[in-house]
């Protein structure tokens, strides 16, 4: 044991700084909740592992400001294209098809390596005040008490230099004698976060030291060490013995889709090609059923890997050529899916990501689902601290991931049952897999009724027949009554964390109607004011924004009740909280008409991670409050 330090006391302690860790760590510095984050590792990662984005992550990304990053540096997917083999011959192109869920965003998907997304996540934690990763630094101890403030204990132990991970593996340009000349890839991402790029130790190296915390989460991967301290958690699923090969190169090839994202389904194997930032293309390689990694060579033998890969790669996309001069970045894993009985312990100790959810990575949704993981965690847990929810909210935690993590399981059965049918492509697999990546993506996940879903009695879904219960709420065109300017509904929820009440108010040109949305105001303002914020940064706890079916040009802002046109202290009037169906001159459906809101106007509250939680109409804000109440601190 090394020489221990004195203790100290932390509201969450992260372990991981993979993307669930890097999630957590910016949504709870949105929320200023003290915290730190520890790691393993020397460094972030620097090449290779998770790239692909999916729609509902690209929406996050979007709320907290930070998704222009991806695509400033990352590659849009696009379309998607299917190659089979076509007898003798070798494989032809199948078809091409739209990307699974993007017509339901109105943003564009597609791939960039996890460097960049630790990088951008990590400076989006900083810049809201959040803390640095603690590299070299690894947990030996946990505890879980029940009296103390701070009853998780966890003890902590610097590493020494000399043992950490290697960070990064495989960047090499071929040699024309097969050799491999180290390279150093392209590490730099953004340039903005020198110190992660240097393998390092925070501290002492070799000393420890206790932390007291209110909660953990365990975002330390597949080998998760804080999954092994929960009683009774073991990870239950399927492996196999099939082996699959993964390299990023840039390609010499004259195979015509090399910069669609495609999947090529021959009778030598099959593979998923992914085009990435610098030119670079990720090839998934079906090995043959006879490979073995551990009888035939060592899975650290860079050159036979490699080499391996590409004769497999080779006979798959024949007739064309596939050839490279550098690579980035290789690794052989299998195909296996696996989820933790539970992720959670005694609503004190939480498991994110990998070490809830292991899969083979064909279908891109590992690193997606991971940060929904912590995305749905982090506002509950800062609600909680900051007194405005209930601790026993914590619990929607496991009822909400546990089944997404069981929906993940099933589509990488279905996407490998797919991808490993050599020649005999069935197109109606392919058609059930599309369906199942857009409901795992995130667009079309639903959550059952719960502590923070309210059930269906306690609503009146007809209010408004296109907004799901329990859905993240989807996108409408709207135009700010201030300016005019088109907006969508969903660039207007922010991830800081507010609740918010859509007052869907029907035409206010009329008179009757602007009356009748105005005879709510006093009581709609009251609730706003009635619990505390989540966030210091915020003014309120409940954000009301008022969508209104007609022009923007037929009534005023001055016409509104001082609900819905709120006014700060010292910033003076919000004048964007208020946002007409049309403006002149615009096209299009409006938001009553996409979401199918009733003539009086609907209520819709949707929580601080966008998912719809109650609806109604106007006349059962009764039901609403009452159902506030349940769950809400005053």
């Amino acid at each position: 044991m090394g020489s221990m330090d004195t203790s100290s006391t932390t509201d969450v302690l992260i372990v991981g700084a993979g993307p669930a860790g890097l999630m957590a760590s910016m949504y709870l510095s949105e929320h200023d909740v003290p915290h730190r984050i520890v790691d393993i590792s020397g460094t972030r990662t620097l090449n290779g592992r998770s790239d692909g984005f999916h729609v509902r992550t690209i929406e996050i990304w979007d709320s907290f400001g930070i998704s222009d990053r991806l695509h400033k540096y990352g590659v849009p997917y696009g379309d998607w294209g299917v190659w089979t083999q076509e007898d003798d011959r070798g494989i032809s192109r199948h078809h091409i098809s739209d990307i699974a869920g993007e017509r339901d965003s109105r943003l564009s998907i597609g791939a960039i390596h996890q460097g960049y997304i630790e990088a951008a996540l990590n400076d989006a934690a900083i810049a809201r005040g959040g803390p640095r990763v603690e590299r070299g630094t690894t947990p030996v101890a946990l505890e879980v008490g029940t009296q103390s403030e701070y009853p998780v204990k966890i003890r902590l132990r610097r590493g020494l230099k000399s043992e950490l991970p290697q960070p990064r593996a495989g960047a090499h340009t071929l040699q024309k004698d097969g050799t491999h000349k180290p390279e150093r890839g392209f590490i730099d991402c953004f340039g903005t976060d020198p110190t992660e790029i240097v393998p390092r130790v925070d501290g002492v190296e070799g000393r420890e030291e206790i932390v007291r915390a209110k909660y953990v989460i365990g975002a330390d991967g597949a080998h998760s060490w804080v999954r092994h301290q929960i009683p009774g958690v073991t990870m239950e699923g399927d492996s196999t013995t099939a082996v699959w090969g993964v390299i990023d190169i840039i390609p010499i090839t004259d195979w015509p889709d090399i910069r669609r994202a495609c999947n090529v389904v021959s009778r030598n194997g099959s593979c998923v090609a992914i085009p990435r930032e610098h030119n670079l293309v990720r090839l998934y390689v079906q090995f043959p059923d006879d490979y073995s990694a551990e009888n035939s060579h060592s899975r650290t033998d860079g050159e036979v890997v490699c080499r391996d890969i590409m004769e497999v790669a080779r006979k798959i996309f024949a007739p064309y050529t596939m050839d490279y001069v550098y690579c980035d970045w290789w690794t052989l894993y299998r195909v296996g899916q696996r989820v933790a009985t539970k992720n959670s312990h005694l609503d004190r100790v939480f498991l994110a990501g990998d070490a809830v959810h292991t899969h083979s990575p064909k279908a891109g949704q590992g690193m997606n689902v991971s940060q929904q993981d912590t995305y749905n965690l982090s506002w509950k847990l800062a609600g909680v601290l900051r007194g405005q929810l209930d601790p026993s909210v914590l619990h929607t935690y496991a009822e909400e991931r546990l089944p997404a993590a069981h929906e993940l399981m099933r589509l990488d059965r279905e996407m490998t049952k797919m991808l490993t049918a050599r020649e005999n492509f069935d197109i109606n697999v392919a058609e059930r897999v599309h369906e199942m990546v857009k409901k795992q993506n995130g667009t079309h996940l639903l959550y059952d009724a719960s502590s923070l879903i309210a059930k269906p009695e306690e609503c009146q879904q007809s209010a408004a027949t296109k907004i799901p219960l329990g859905m993240r709420l989807s996108d409408a065109q709207v135009y700010s009554q201030a300016n005019g300017v088109s907006s969508s509904v969903q660039t207007l929820l922010k991830s800081d964390g507010s609740w918010r009440l859509l007052v869907f108010g029907g035409d206010a040109s009329k008179a009757e109607q602007l009356r009748y949305i105005n005879s709510f105001g006093d009581r709609i303002a009251k609730l706003a004011q009635r619990y505390p914020a989540a966030s210091p940064r915020l003014q309120h706890w409940l954000q009301v924004l008022l969508l209104h079916s007609s022009s923007t040009s037929d009534v005023e802002l001055a016409d509104f009740h001082d609900a819905y046109y709120q006014t700060h202290p010292i910033y003076g009037r919000n004048y964007f909280t208020i946002f007409g169906g049309s403006a002149p001159n615009s096209t299009g459906k409006n938001a009553h008409e996409v979401y199918e809101v009733a003539e009086k106007g609907a209520l819709v509250v949707v929580r601080p991670d966008q998912f719809v939680a109650w609806l109604g109409t106007f006349e059962d804000m009764d039901k609403m409050e009452n159902w506030f109440a349940k769950f809400m601190i005053q």
